[in-house]
């Protein structure tokens, strides 16, 4: 009994089942760490770390942070478009009064 409590109590498995522990986690990391936004990955790759990512988003812009998202995969790099990747965290570092440095 000690053993199963001690691990279903472990952070890095909570998030497994249901996505508002995880939300809570991050929520808190980014208010410790005064962060300005939060960059989520839709890993098609990986089901574990993707379980609830969607749900994750919403709850942490419930709580009032900014959040950008975008999709790849960890097994078939060919699921990755870099290019939009890159457009998208321009227009989102743009939204956060970050420019740019010209050359």
């Amino acid at each position: 009994m000690m053993l199963a409590d001690w691990h279903l109590s472990k952070p890095e498995y909570q998030h497994f089942y249901h996505p508002e522990y995880k939300t809570k986690i991050m929520d808190a990391i980014a208010k410790r760490w005064k962060c300005d936004g939060i960059v989520l990955h839709y890993n098609r790759g990986c089901e574990g770390l993707s379980t609830g990512i969607a749900e994750n988003r919403l709850g942490l812009l419930e709580r009032g942070n900014k959040v950008m998202t975008y999709e790849g995969n960890m097994v078939d790099e060919r699921e990755f478009d870099e290019q939009a990747t890159i457009n998208r965290i321009d227009i989102f570092l743009e939204s956060l009064g970050l420019k740019k440095p010209t050359s």
